[in-house]
């Protein structure tokens, strides 16, 4: 039972600090999945008086809508208007113009369960891949989604430098590297509940700290002991609270880009190497 609203949640100082420091230099986007109301994409969440201004601006308390950003940063976000009308013109510039502005991508890898009653599942998956990771110092984060799952993040410093393109047929794309890369992590751990189509330069990722309205669970970085210990009550706005999240930020592995390199080059198999050797 939670104690606490979602415009409590979202007005306290150390939740938005948080959601700022994650967003930086990100695309955010308000999205609801219950409501019959228009995605609001293209929100600047740099400044924590913006982000409230914005949910001011489209009602986000009165829609349920969730918090997202984008898997990209870029080297300029733009201030979008209010009105409507002036802000769909922009976004069709800013859609034109995304590809080329865009300074780096992270690596993400979503872990869906059926549904809730059955996140052990994609728990399991995750751990398989984390450990993995572990064993390499690969650098990542790992997140419950507020849903059904779990995210595993790769920062874009680990990852090698390859063209950032929305071209499908361009064969030195990042996004068919990580496309390839995912579904031979993938066939490796038998993780069946890897969803293995989010590879595009515009995908968006829940948000840090975020309130999942479906949930009413927080979308919560966790520590190595609350990922092996792991309950839905841990991510219960309260309890979240409650444990402490001043400067806690997205909990960052250790490791770097030679970890990686050794996990891609050594620890995928003879099949794998093969395909990397074409990208790198």
């Amino acid at each position: 039972m939670n104690e606490i609203t979602r415009d409590q949640w979202y007005r306290n100082p150390e939740v938005l600090y948080n959601i700022i420091v994650a967003s930086k230099n990100r695309e955010t986007v308000f999205l609801s999945k219950q409501d019959k109301v228009m995605t609001v994409r293209n929100v600047m969440a740099n400044y924590m008086d913006l982000l409230k201004k914005n949910f001011d601006a489209f009602n986000f308390f009165t829609r349920s809508y969730n918090l997202y950003y984008s898997l990209a940063t870029y080297k300029k976000i733009q201030l979008f208007n209010f009105n409507i009308t002036t802000r769909k013109g922009q976004r069709e510039a800013w859609n034109q113009s995304a590809i080329d502005n865009t300074a780096s991508f992270d690596f993400g890898l979503d872990f869906d369960s059926e549904g809730i009653e059955d996140i052990m599942s994609a728990w399991k998956d995750c751990k398989k891949v984390k450990d993995f990771f572990d064993d390499y110092k690969v650098p990542y984060t790992v997140k419950f989604s507020g849903s059904k799952g779990f995210h595993i993040t790769v920062p874009s410093h680990a990852l090698p430098n390859l063209r950032i393109t929305d071209d499908v047929d361009d064969e030195m794309s990042l996004f068919n590297y990580l496309k390839d890369l995912a579904t031979m992590i993938c066939l490796k751990f038998e993780a069946e509940t890897l969803d293995l189509g989010i590879f595009d330069p515009r995908r968006i990722w829940k948000t840090d700290y975020s309130w999942v309205c479906e949930t009413k669970l927080i979308t919560l970085p966790l520590s190595d002991e609350q990922f092996e210990g792991f309950t839905l009550s841990l991510c219960e706005p309260l309890t979240v609270l409650r444990a402490g999240i001043r400067n806690r930020g997205n909990l960052m592995r250790q490791g770097n880009r030679d970890g990686f390199k050794r996990m891609v080059e050594e620890g995928l198999g003879a099949e794998w190497k093969e395909i990397n050797s074409n990208y790198l």
